[in-house]
């Protein structure tokens, strides 16, 4: 799995359209750049105690819920970040 960098303005632009934490994957693993926005990566538990990760995408200063997404590894969360980059 190759690694993103994370990346401060991407938490900016990010922080600037969406503010606090996501309730079901409060913990922020970081922010990356994608075409036309910014993503947080975040992580908890499921509501079957298992962990879980979310995608969440900022694009063209909206959160974009149609793009945002949560998955159950985080290898799949970076290979679905790494398609939106493109």
């Amino acid at each position: 799995m190759e690694n993103l960098n994370t990346s401060d303005a991407a938490r900016q632009e990010f922080q600037s359209v969406l503010k606090g934490k996501n309730f079901m994957t409060p913990d922020i693993l970081g922010y990356y750049k994608i075409k036309y926005g910014s993503v947080e990566l975040s992580t908890g538990k499921g509501f079957s105690g298992g962990t879980m990760y979310g995608v969440t995408v900022v694009k063209e200063g909206i959160h974009n819920h149609e793009l945002s997404k949560c998955v159950h590894s985080k290898n799949e969360a970076i290979e679905y970040i790494k398609t939106l980059k493109k």
